[in-house]
């Protein structure tokens, strides 16, 4: 009797053991699922957040792109600082892929996708403010090529102008030479035709006295005075007032006779040659003709022989003589 209420109780006890056992199966397979399903559904959020990630920087980096891709031109410096900042953006971007995939902190990660729209943001604030900077310079190079065009017309301007008067001036200075031409002519003619004709010159030899008495004289030897005498012609061209006559006397031996100490010296003539004269004679002359006379007293032997005589008034030949010491 006892060993069969021990046999019942054992099994009894076995029972218990199992249903407990069971039991303990049953809550480790509960929470063994119920951890499975909380890490499926925590990689379900983690694999949903890594989407969303991956699809905003995805988003980010193309419009991004496409904005960069709208600063493009035909300004090379521009375009290349474009490119510069595309393959920065692309190794960021390629960062950020990469931390996505390989770590659940996905705080860190959208920071760092903050830090990209930061950085895209920079990136189109430069190029912005670059083009500005060039369509500021484009503009001041329109100006400035304005300015340019504007100076170069005015320089032509100028220049023709200056042409203009360089003609202008040419054909005054011809019409000037041409007046001075005439005028010249006109004076010479006017100069000329106020020349004091010169007739009657009258050559006389003298012999002078210890005590200043002049006697004629026909040789050479004993004659110390010439005495020169000649008629001035009335000239109603010839203003009035003092005129010069420039008188000549050439030796027998073709030498003019000139004593610098009595007046003599070199004249000019209207023709631009240079004749030695012998002395001047200059009085007040009135239109109306007039005999005038002067000694020349060289103090020096005189030569036997023909002399020749020239009076020159205002440059041209006004009248000649000839006279003949023995």
């Amino acid at each position: 009797m006892n060993t069969q209420k021990n046999s019942s109780n054992r099994w009894i006890n076995i029972g218990i053991v199992a249903i407990i056992a069971l039991l303990a199966v049953n809550a480790w397979l509960f929470y063994d699922k119920y951890k499975n399903e909380e890490t499926i559904e925590q990689q379900s959020v983690d694999l949903g957040e890594a989407q969303q990630l991956n699809m905003e920087l995805e988003k980010q980096y193309y419009e991004t792109l496409s904005q960069l891709e709208e600063m493009r031109g035909d300004n090379e410096e521009m375009n290349t600082l474009i490119d510069k900042q595309k393959e920065e953006l692309r190794a960021q971007k390629e960062e950020i892929t990469k931390m996505i995939s390989t770590t659940k902190d996905y705080k860190n990660v959208r920071s760092k996708l903050k830090d990209l729209e930061t950085q895209a943001e920079g990136y189109l604030a430069e190029l912005d403010a670059l083009r500005e900077a060039n369509a500021l310079l484009t503009e001041e190079n329109s100006k400035l090529g304005e300015e340019k065009r504007f100076l170069e017309d005015n320089l032509q301007e100028q220049i023709r102008q200056n042409d203009d008067l360089t003609n202008v001036k040419a054909t005054l200075v011809t019409e000037k030479s041409k007046l001075e031409n005439q005028n010249q002519s006109l004076n010479k003619k006017v100069t000329k035709a106020s020349v004091i004709p010169v007739q009657n010159i009258d050559i006389t030899g003298y012999k002078v006295s210890d005590s200043g008495k002049e006697s004629k004289k026909r040789y050479a030897n004993n004659i110390d005075r010439l005495k020169i005498c000649f008629d001035a012609a009335a000239n109603a061209v010839t203003e009035p007032g003092d005129e010069a006559f420039y008188i000549r006397i050439i030796a027998p031996n073709g030498q003019t006779l000139a004593v610098d100490e009595m007046g003599s010296g070199i004249l000019n003539t209207a023709d631009g040659e240079q004749v030695r004269f012998t002395a001047i004679k200059e009085f007040d002359y009135n239109q109306t003709a007039t005999n005038a006379c002067l000694s020349w007293e060289p103090g020096a032997a005189f030569d036997k022989g023909n002399y020749q005589v020239e009076v020159y008034n205002k440059g041209h030949l006004a009248g000649t003589g000839t006279f003949k010491l023995k």
